[in-house]
């Protein structure tokens, strides 16, 4: 069974995010000059949406995020998941000479000592 790639609910649909920095409205039309903008930037580039200013007082919520008094912490895991690689597994499976290989290799190591089979792959 192919894994699914996640994608979250507003992948496809518009959104608005509420920013109180001004700089923040001009993110992609503006020179990206360090790598964490980089990274910001490239994850938001396949959403569709758009950066509204709102000043401090009146955008209350982000205002109280940004000033939480006890530590906090939030990471996040982002894993590529490459679809030509489940083509590649596709296309070798129908191989003779690949099955074979990948046979001799699942059931006996000395055979070929050299060769390992990872996630359906031989790799050497």
């Amino acid at each position: 069974m192919a894994a699914i790639p996640f994608r979250p609910p507003f992948h496809h649909s518009p959104f608005t995010i509420h920013a109180d920095h001004k700089s923040l409205e001009e993110l992609i039309s503006q020179v990206i000059q360090t790598p964490e903008q980089q990274v910001y930037l490239s994850k938001l580039l396949g959403y569709d949406f758009k950066i509204q200013f709102k000043s401090g007082k009146s955008n209350v919520v982000a205002d109280a995020l940004s000033r939480v008094d006890t530590p906090s912490q939030c990471l996040t895991l982002t894993m590529p998941h490459f679809l030509f690689l489940e083509d590649l597994k596709k296309s070798l499976h129908t191989l003779p000479e690949f099955t074979t290989l990948h046979h001799n290799i699942s059931t006996d190591l000395t055979i070929h000592p050299d060769f390992t089979i990872h996630q359906g792959l031989i790799f050497f």
